[in-house]
């Protein structure tokens, strides 16, 4: 009993446990007060707005956003991270175009940072589109969807089974990605044909559909010297395979035994006469 009564002395009561926090540290119980120079050393403290920051002002644009963007494809691509880079370069081509980023600046009262007058789009941001399309392109080459590559970098159009021509203000890597990936399409189909053909004459008539297609367009871009040397590399497959889709797939010539030859006539006299002729 008496240690029991010790030990509820020594015990506090509510009323002193308030009063003892009250008149603790105010380090300890309170927030720091700003300007003070006092920090708490658990509280997280909040970024500086000294930092450097790659935004202007603080805000995100479209154009930062499509650098940003554009450097991401690239190094996941690097990387082998293919969906990765298919993803961010889907969400580069969704990005709204420069006239519809000029009219909304335009509806937000503000000047922007857009260049060029009357509505007219600049060069620099039209091969600037061009060059995320043709960037989106190399990323569906790279998983294998060469249609879907090749009808990236086409004119649209309303019928499917065809391939319209491709994109105007290509760049050299533009046409290389866009033919290769054709012909990779056109391979493709081939074998899917092949599949399914069982007699040996029928599997010899098949032949790559886009190889005319392509001999035109590409003798196009060559007059032009739009080539660089992959595009002279996929030029130079298809002439190859033009020609040998030229070649006649089985021999029809008949081959005719030649007409006997007539002996001189002094072994006909002694073929007659019973006596054997020279050898």
């Amino acid at each position: 009993t008496s240690d029991m009564s010790q030990g509820s002395s020594m015990m506090f009561s509510p009323r002193d446990t308030s009063s003892l926090l009250s008149s603790s540290s105010p380090m300890m119980m309170r927030p720091p007060t700003p300007g003070t120079g006092t920090r708490s050393s658990t509280a997280a403290e909040p970024p500086s707005s000294s930092q450097p920051s790659s935004h202007t002002g603080g805000t995100w644009t479209c154009d930062t956003i499509r650098q940003e963007l554009r450097q991401a494809v690239s190094t996941l691509s690097q990387r082998g991270l293919k969906l990765a880079a298919k993803w961010a370069s889907e969400q580069l081509i969704g990005l709204p175009s420069w006239a519809a980023e000029r009219q909304q600046q335009r509806r937000g009262g503000g000047g922007g940072e857009g260049r060029g007058r009357g509505g007219i789009v600049p060069s620099d941001h039209k091969e600037g589109m061009v060059e995320d399309q043709t960037l989106y392109a190399q990323t569906l080459l790279d998983l294998g969807e060469y249609a879907h590559a090749a009808a990236t970098l086409s004119q649209p159009s309303q019928d499917i089974t065809i391939v319209s021509p491709p994109l105007p203000h290509l760049s050299s890597w533009g046409i290389f990605v866009r033919a290769y990936a054709l012909y990779m399409a056109g391979e493709r189909r081939k074998e899917e044909e092949l599949v399914e053909l069982r007699e040996p004459l029928e599997r010899t008539t098949v032949r790559n559909a886009y190889v005319t297609q392509l001999c035109e367009e590409l003798q196009e871009s060559y007059q032009s010297q739009s080539l660089d040397a992959f595009g002279l590399y996929v030029y130079g497959v298809v002439l190859k395979e033009a020609q040998q889709s030229r070649l006649p797939t089985t021999n029809t010539t008949t081959t005719e035994e030649p007409p006997p030859s007539t002996p001189p006539p002094q072994q006909q006299q002694q073929q007659q006469q019973g006596r054997p002729g020279p050898p």
